[in-house]
């Protein structure tokens, strides 16, 4: 996590919340009612909040001066490098009412952005883009599949077809969804958010589009009987998985696997049943399965 230096507006916060927390701790201890709705406890953790609030401004502030000082790409360099900073968190544990130091605050691109006095992305309207880009990823899903039922796009996004050029439509004004135009459309929308000398160096490939498409399509859970419904990921969300995808990329990282299942003791071997996948693109280690695409970035 960053180093990041106290602003007095958090070093006030900090005494602040400190006195809150003091205050749950001293009706605990004498039994007196704290842990009701809008209570000393619901307080306690409002003050955490407003802490890790100023926290994230004051990682703004410092990763904005890595630009005032060095340049908008070793910013972005910086920023994809780590772009989590210790925060707070309290709890009423077995012990006490506990408070935790190092939670890790994530920060967001688009406040970033939107804090910067020149902005940082290429395009403006770079999250616009990807909600386009998320539509075509299920629409490409939902031709294969054959079954679903997609919502169209609201009107303000339709309308930006016009200006995203020819990667995303074809000379009818028809949208794009297949394999090919998608790889296209992911690389769009790195070069409308990093500087030119960064994005050309990031390529999303066919597997970066196909994990995206699919952490960004989460399923719906229901105790009624319906049929499966699967909710789009959009806003904060949309753009830390994005964030992630690129990350993974940049570093060529492996994209993993997490279950629930209890190995034996060979934990590197597949499970009975299973068998690796061509290529031996696909392993098992310490219960978590790895896949690491051999694809070649998309090339136009």
């Amino acid at each position: 996590m960053r180093t990041v230096e106290y602003s007095q507006r958090t070093v006030e916060r900090i005494v602040d919340m400190n006195t809150a927390i003091e205050a749950v701790k001293s009706a605990r201890a004498d039994g007196r009612s704290y842990n009701d709705k809008g209570g000393l406890m619901d307080k306690a953790k409002a003050a955490v909040k407003a802490v890790n609030a100023s926290i994230t401004e004051d990682a703004i502030r410092d990763i904005l001066a890595i630009g005032e000082t060095s340049g908008v790409t070793a910013m972005m360099e910086s920023y994809l490098q780590d772009w989590t900073v210790a925060g707070r968190s309290v709890k009423d544990g077995d012990k006490g009412i506990e408070l935790t130091e190092d939670k890790p605050l994530r920060i967001l691109f688009s406040d970033l952005d939107a804090a910067a006095t020149t902005k940082i992305a290429t395009k403006g309207n770079w999250m616009k883009i990807v909600d386009i880009f998320i539509h075509h990823c299920n629409c490409n899903w939902a031709k294969q599949d054959g079954e679903a039922a997609l919502l169209t796009l609201p009107n303000d996004l339709r309308d930006l077809y016009p200006k995203l050029g020819s990667n995303w439509v074809d000379d009818k004004g028809k949208p794009k969804y297949d394999k090919t135009s998608l790889g296209f459309q992911f690389n769009d929308i790195v070069k409308a958010i990093l500087p030119a000398d960064m994005a050309k160096n990031i390529f999303m490939n066919g597997a970066a589009v196909r994990n995206f498409s699919t952490a960004v399509r989460g399923y719906k859970r229901t105790t009624v009987n319906a049929a499966m419904t699967f909710k789009i990921a959009g806003g904060k969300t949309a753009e830390e998985v994005l964030f992630d995808a690129i990350y993974t990329r940049k570093n060529n990282l492996a994209v993993k696997f997490e279950d629930s299942l209890t190995r034996e003791d060979n934990n590197k071997k597949p499970g009975s049943g299973d068998k690796p996948a061509a290529g031996g693109d696909v392993k098992t280690t310490e219960g978590n399965a790895v896949e690491k695409s051999a694809e070649k970035p998309a090339e136009k």
